[in-house]
């Protein structure tokens, strides 16, 4: 027989979502500049969740990242095909992150660009990224 708890441990607990406080990445001038949050700290997360690649670094949990290995090298149509989904899978586990829809990819040459609209807890915005395959 399993203990019970009453939900006595449940009692007076509130749970919050982390803070979005965070340092400014300047990526023009490559320096760490003062400190954003909201919106601004979303977008700057975006960028590093899909700048970098899962399972690759043991300091990031399994949930962080993208998957892009696996496209180098194929031609760019199958990258436009597999992007949108693993864009999606990949910002869906930030929290702040309520939906990530109209994604439209476009290929010149060996890059692909990729474009797409995120519905966040501070609202929504357009975003942009492009990878070389």
């Amino acid at each position: 027989m399993l203990p019970q708890n009453n939900n006595l441990l449940n009692r007076g607990i509130e749970v919050k979502s982390n803070a979005s406080k965070t340092y400014y990445i300047d990526t023009k001038n490559e320096k760490m500049t003062g400190m954003t949050d909201g919106i601004e700290a979303l977008k700057q997360a975006i960028y590093l969740i899909l700048s970098i690649e899962r399972y690759d670094y043991v300091i990031y949990s399994w949930n962080y990242g993208i998957e892009l290995k696996d496209l180098f090298g194929k031609p760019t149509t199958y990258a436009c095909a597999v992007l949108p989904s693993r864009i999606k899978q990949a910002l869906l586990q930030d929290d702040r992150i309520k939906n990530v829809y109209d994604i439209v990819t476009k290929a010149e040459g060996e890059t692909v660009f990729v474009k797409f609209t995120v519905d966040s807890v501070f609202g929504a915005f357009e975003q942009e990224v492009k990878y070389i395959v």
